[in-house]
């Protein structure tokens, strides 16, 4: 890593049940529908049943996040990466831990986001504008579904982004 730290700016829109009523990006329901139809008994997926090339429109912008959690407190990496994100952050942070990467006075808010999503186990969907100073001016939505290898303990995130200029660069 450089030493270069992106910050986060973001509102939260939705979460839990509300989501699907919410979601007026296709990528997004395309992304909501094969993730609920990985449940099984009412258990929440785990990382073994998402195959990202079963929704190959979706995986330039997925994002799966690695969970751990530490004592009391959580951590987040960057598992997977699509080129698309990738792209448009003109930067690959795959392996990185959220706090190698992201500026500490925003980072809180954040987490916060991502905490509540492994705490309760329901997905969300914010408006979030583009971490990076030079391209702050850049929103996207963020549709964050949780992923449980026990079907219950949330261990990794599935993260897709679509931004609202859809896929220009």
């Amino acid at each position: 890593m450089s030493g270069f730290k992106w910050g986060l700016a973001k509102s939260f829109m939705c979460e839990g049940d509300d989501i699907w009523s919410r979601l007026r990006s296709p990528l997004h329901q395309e992304a909501y529908r094969y993730w609920r139809s990985k449940f099984s008994e009412g258990l929440l997926p785990g990382r073994d049943a998402i195959d990202p090339l079963e929704v190959p429109s979706v995986l330039p912008w997925l994002n799966l996040v690695d969970v751990l959690k530490d004592g009391d407190q959580y951590r987040f990496r960057h598992r997977l990466i699509g080129t698309g994100i990738v792209g448009r952050y003109g930067r690959d942070a795959t392996g990185s831990w959220f706090d190698d990467v992201y500026e500490p006075e925003l980072l809180g808010e954040h987490l916060h986001d991502y905490v509540e999503l492994v705490t309760t186990a329901r997905p969300n969907l914010s408006q979030v504008a583009m971490p990076i100073p030079e391209k702050n001016f850049i929103s996207y939505q963020r549709l964050a579904l949780p992923l449980a290898t026990d079907g219950s303990n949330i261990d990794m995130i599935m993260v897709v982004i679509d931004f609202d200029d859809h896929g220009a660069a």
